[in-house]
């Protein structure tokens, strides 16, 4: 028949005296370490023996040598000791700390800045810091992020955000200057480059060949910023350019939007003090996307 403790746990102080005394084969020297006695640590040992009704110790000369019933219960506390340490740090810093979430260039600016105020006050319970950062995040230091791609993340929980499609984009003032109706006129115009997969699979949709790429790589919210500027043609997504095609400060030469294998997820530990406000803002994330994806363009010039 299998014993339970249900109702009578040995204690966590008899376990790390258990612990102790294994690491150093001697109930004196485990007592100087824990500050307790050598008769006491004896007490407590002789008295989890006959609660557990197992060896866990036997002599050897001077030895106190344990058992692998001592090692398994060794063992079992310093696993147990070390996620009571991480549980005790995550609650002992949510009640102060910020949550911090991660966002890629493309999400963080320009996307995420026309909604601060949506932001700030739907999500004002909770004290929240946004990093920009295209990096695989190191959920030891970042709560929640969007990541771009496919891939394992062990510990974490992933869930879909959307799929990106691409177009061409560019200031209204640009593209009078550049004459940029045609697809051709695409062929002679200053490219503003932050993925060059993207543009020829664009390219490839339209049925032309993939313009030289002469101007500088930047990152994806630069990209769109120096678009409105009037510097290029940049490629954007319906998410990250949706806001300036709606107000007029970009505008889509084209009308064709070519799907790219990029996917953009949401994810966080499965296991975190502060799931709440990570589920908070997820739901945020998803339904500001889906009404991103969902407003209505003007038609392409």
């Amino acid at each position: 028949m299998v014993r339970t403790f249900t109702d009578e746990l040995p204690s966590l102080g008899a376990l790390r005296l258990v612990e102790a005394a294994c690491r150093h084969g001697n109930f004196r020297r485990a007592g100087r370490e824990l500050n307790v006695t050598h008769s006491a640590i004896s007490q407590q040992i002789a008295k989890l023996e006959k609660q557990l009704d197992v060896k866990l110790f036997v002599r050897d000369g001077m030895t106190m040598k344990p058992t692998s019933a001592a090692e398994e219960l060794a063992d079992g506390y310093r696993r147990a000791a070390r996620a009571l340490e991480r549980s005790l740090e995550r609650v002992t810093a949510s009640a102060a700390s910020r949550l911090v979430i991660s966002l890629p260039a493309s999400l963080a600016n320009p996307w995420l800045r026309h909604r601060l105020d949506v932001f700030s006050r739907e999500l004002s319970s909770a004290k929240i810091e946004v990093r920009r950062d295209d990096v695989e995040p190191d959920f030891r230091r970042v709560d929640a992020a969007v990541v771009v791609g496919e891939r394992e993340r062990p510990g974490a929980w992933v869930e879909p955000l959307f799929e990106r499609a691409v177009t061409p984009v560019c200031s209204p003032a640009f593209q009078k200057a550049h004459g940029l109706y045609k697809l051709e006129h695409l062929m002679s115009a200053p490219l503003l480059v932050h993925d060059e997969e993207a543009w020829r699979l664009w390219c490839a949709a339209a049925g032309v060949a993939a313009p030289q790429a002469a101007g500088p790589v930047i990152d994806p919210g630069s990209a769109i910023g120096a678009a409105v500027d009037g510097y290029g043609v940049a490629l954007a997504c319906r998410v990250s350019a949706g806001t300036e095609l709606e107000q007029g400060r970009l505008v889509q030469p084209f009308a064709l939007w070519a799907p790219t294998a990029t996917r953009f997820q949401m994810a966080w530990p499965k296991e975190h003090a502060r799931l709440d406000q990570i589920h908070a803002f997820a739901d945020w994330m998803r339904r500001e996307v889906a009404l991103s994806l969902a407003s209505e363009l003007p038609a392409a010039a």
